[in-house]
């Protein structure tokens, strides 16, 4: 009579070896709080320099991402990889929300928005922008796609 409590080996957990070897590569930095401590650094960072520029987000906007995205390290701290991932994709996503709805708010007000080229964005603004894409991208692959691959300690 075979054993009930005997575990049989783990199947392929992911689809193809594309994925398999994806995930490999960048399952350590996803599960990692340093990229999200990084970026909330940069936020953090930025938020005494007061610069007048229209690509340069407010200082609130810039201190209160940063605190957010410590949260999302902590909680990928504990381990909770699962929920840290969610946090700072959902917060990333959110940022690149309110930068549009920032342009369009002054549209409605009545203010003038200046038609600014690639080139004239400020450098931090694109910092910005470069490394939030960069955690959205990181967190959002593994909470939207590696994890679904992943067998669940039953």
């Amino acid at each position: 009579m075979p054993d009930i409590n005997a575990r049989s080996p783990p199947e392929q957990a992911y689809p193809d070896p594309g994925t398999q070897s994806l995930a490999k590569l960048i399952s350590p930095y996803s599960h990692s709080p340093w990229p999200v401590w990084s970026l909330s650094a940069l936020f953090l960072g930025t938020s005494p320099v007061a610069v007048t520029s229209p690509t340069l987000p407010p200082f609130a906007v810039r201190f209160g991402f940063g605190l957010v995205f410590a949260g999302a390290g902590y909680v990928l701290s504990t381990g909770d990889v699962e929920n840290g991932s969610a946090v700072a994709t959902s917060w990333a996503a959110s940022y690149f929300v309110l930068n549009a709805l920032r342009k369009e708010m002054r549209k409605l007000r009545g203010d003038s928005v200046p038609k600014v080229r690639v080139w004239q964005r400020h450098p931090l603004g694109l910092a910005l922008n470069g490394a939030t894409f960069g955690a959205m991208l990181l967190y959002g692959g593994e909470y939207f796609w590696f994890q679904n691959f992943r067998q669940r300690p039953k």
